[in-house]
């Protein structure tokens, strides 16, 4: 059987700290011309779950009712695809402190 490789996760850009409120509001990424960004890590370190959503220019929007969760002290590592330029949060309460950091890997 093949062995599969994996490569840890490298920040590409750096990171950027978001200040979430509740409506959606959209955030350019760090180093938004490199197209070779595939994956962002996401770090919650505000009390209330943050919504995200990724999309290639500033309309890109989110809501609290189908957008991807980020619970209250959580880091997850998402895949996105090339090209993607901005991500969308919103959050049912106000100032939560989301990081965010582009780079490749899982």
């Amino acid at each position: 059987m093949a062995q599969r490789s994996f490569n840890p996760f490298h920040p590409g850009n750096p990171s950027q700290t978001i200040t979430v409120g509740t409506s959606s509001a959209a955030t350019a990424l760090n180093g938004s011309t490199n197209n070779m960004r595939l994956a962002v890590e996401l770090q919650n370190a505000g009390s209330a779950v943050v919504f995200v959503e990724f999309g290639y220019s500033s309309g890109v929007t989110a809501t609290v009712a189908a957008s991807y969760p980020i619970l209250p002290g959580q880091s997850k590592l998402v895949t996105i695809p090339a090209g993607t330029t901005h991500v969308a949060t919103i959050s049912g309460t106000a100032s939560q402190t989301l990081y965010v950091t582009v780079g490749m890997g899982i």
